[in-house]
């Protein structure tokens, strides 16, 4: 029998990954604290998978996820300054 995807870590993963998305999502660039704390809630994700199988697809989404919180910031700001 198959293996269901929520008895896996990478449910886990995908499930502390798109909180990462939802907390940040519409961060300003200019939101020192807000990077800072994205950072750290992103290495807090790392650290928590780096010891297994499925660590190095934890860290490409905690990339993933925080250069497309980056893109749009900078979109955003691009955005403001052309109105």
């Amino acid at each position: 029998m198959r293996k269901s995807l929520k008895d896996t870590p990478y449910w886990s993963i995908w499930a502390d990954c798109c909180q990462l998305h939802k907390k940040f999502f519409g961060c300003s660039e200019t939101d020192d604290a807000g990077w800072i704390q994205l950072t750290n809630d992103a290495v807090r994700i790392r650290d928590k998978y780096k010891n297994i199988p499925e660590g190095e697809f934890a860290e490409q989404m905690v990339l993933l996820i925080t250069a497309e919180i980056n893109k749009r910031a900078k979109e955003e700001l691009t955005n403001a300054a052309e109105k």
